[in-house]
């Protein structure tokens, strides 16, 4: 599940085009897009690639966690409309590629963590 670093870009340069909109003082409807991301897809996918589970209960995971991406941007898209921050409602219609990319990237980096304080730990019992 490597994410490009074309990905990681976008991401960068999302974050950077609300960052330097004065009219978004750093969204907080964005940086709360984001929270909402991590606390119910990643981490929940986290835990989930931790487990032995079958090809089936993956398939309807995927389906899951892809129904309510949509629903939270949605929300937040509605959420930006309401708090007159267009510049995020803008980033938010355009959103599905680099959100993709947002959560491929921090799965990615929660798992890389997690190998490395793996190793950190054999190390030490060694």
């Amino acid at each position: 599940m490597r994410v490009s670093r074309q990905a990681q870009k976008l991401i960068k340069q999302a974050s950077e085009r609300l960052k330097g909109n004065k009219n978004t003082n750093d969204s907080k409807v964005f940086n709360d897009l984001l929270n909402d991301l991590t606390e119910a897809i990643i981490k929940p996918t986290i835990r989930l690639l931790d487990k032995d589970i079958s090809d089936k209960e993956l398939k309807v995971f995927r389906e899951d966690r892809e129904a309510l991406k949509v629903k939270l941007v949605n929300k937040y898209i509605e959420k930006a409309r309401q708090e007159g921050e267009q510049e995020t409602e803008e980033l938010l219609l355009n959103s599905d590629d680099w959100i993709n990319d947002y959560i491929n990237f921090m799965i990615e980096t929660k798992l890389e963590e997690k190998k490395l304080l793996l190793q950190d730990r054999e190390k030490v019992n060694n």
